[in-house]
C-alpha cells in the first residue's frame, strides 16, 4: 500500500458521455442527477494519493474516472462487495469517515459525492478530513441544499392543484426516503468550512429546476430498479443500448443545462 499511496500524479477523468453511460446502468432519474455531478466533478484535478469516501457500489467512480482511485471507503459491506467487481479502487475499506484508521496527512485529495447530506455530525467529519489531508491538500465534494425538493414534479403538481399540505408531506417523505439529514445553504457551508480550517477555492451551485423536475417525474419509476439493486446489487439485471440512446436524445437538454443556479453544491476547499 505504501508504494501506491506515494504516487504524486493526477487521476484522469473521462471527458464526457456521462449521461449516456449512466443510462446504460441506472434508472433515468438517477442517471440524470449523477451525470450532472460527473460533469461538475470532471472539471477538477485529483492528485494522488486520493480517497473517495462514501464510494458506494463504484458505479459513479467507474463512469467519472478512467484511472483507478487509490482508496474507496464506505460503511456498507454490500456496496463494497459490488464495488470490488468494478475494479476502480486499488483498495477498499469499510468504515466511517468521522473516525478513520489513516495516519495524519495521508492524502492529497479527498473526494465525496452526495454524502455529506446523510451525515449527522459534520464538524467531526470535517475535523477528521482535515487531520488526514496533507498540508495544502484538497477536499472536493458535492451535496444538496434544502431546495432539493422545491422543483420535484409531483410536489409542484400537488401544490398547483391546491393540495398544499400534501405537497409539503411529499417533500418531507422524499427527504426521508433519501435519508437527508443535513441540507445546508452555500453560505452555511462556507461558514462551517471556514470554522474547521478550510479555505474555499471554489463554491458553485448546479442542478437547476428543469433538471430536478425531470428527475422528480421519473423518480417513482425507479422503484423496480431499487428493488433490483437490493437483491442483486445492480440497478438493472441487464444493460441495453437502444433504450438509453432514445432516452438520451429526448432528455439531453435537461442534463446539459448548467447555466442556472440549482439545489446542488460543489465545493473545492484546501487545508491551510
Amino acid at each position: 500500500m505504501k508504494n501506491d499511496l506515494n504516487q504524486i500524479h493526477a487521476i484522469e477523468t473521462y471527458g464526457g458521455r456521462f449521461f449516456e453511460r449512466y443510462l446504460e446502468n441506472a434508472p433515468i432519474s438517477l442517471a440524470l442527477i449523477r451525470a450532472v455531478e460527473c460533469m461538475q466533478l470532471a472539471q477538477e484535478e485529483y492528485i494522488r494519493p486520493a480517497l473517495d469516501f462514501g464510494s458506494g457500489e463504484g458505479l459513479f467512480t467507474s463512469i467519472l474516472f478512467k484511472d483507478s482511485v487509490d482508496i474507496g471507503m464506505d460503511i456498507s459491506h454490500t456496496e463494497l462487495k459490488a464495488s470490488k467487481k468494478k475494479c476502480k479502487y486499488n483498495f477498499l475499506i469499510a468504515g466511517s469517515i468521522d473516525q478513520t484508521c489513516f495516519k495524519n496527512e495521508s492524502f492529497n485529495t479527498i473526494l465525496s459525492n452526495s454524502v455529506f447530506e446523510h451525515l449527522n455530525d459534520l464538524d467531526r467529519t470535517l475535523q477528521e478530513i482535515y487531520r488526514i489531508l496533507k498540508k495544502d491538500g484538497v477536499l472536493i465534494f458535492t451535496t444538496y441544499t434544502a431546495a432539493f425538493t422545491d422543483s420535484l414534479f409531483y410536489g409542484n403538481l400537488l401544490a398547483n392543484i391546491g393540495l398544499t399540505k400534501m405537497a409539503e408531506l411529499y417533500s418531507v417523505k422524499i427527504n426521508q426516503v433519501f435519508n437527508h439529514k443535513k441540507l445546508l445553504s452555500l453560505e452555511d457551508w462556507t461558514r462551517l468550512l471556514d470554522e474547521n480550517g478550510f479555505q474555499v477555492l471554489k463554491a458553485e451551485k448546479f442542478l437547476p429546476d428543469k433538471t430536478m423536475k425531470m428527475f422528480g417525474l421519473f423518480l417513482p419509476f425507479s422503484l423496480l430498479n431499487l428493488l433490483c439493486k437490493k437483491f442483486t446489487s445492480k440497478w438493472k439485471l441487464f444493460s441495453t443500448r437502444i433504450l438509453p440512446r432514445i432516452a438520451y436524445f429526448w432528455l439531453k437538454s435537461y442534463f446539459c443545462d448548467d447555466t442556472a443556479d440549482g439545489c446542488g453544491l460543489k465545493f473545492v476547499v484546501k487545508k491551510t
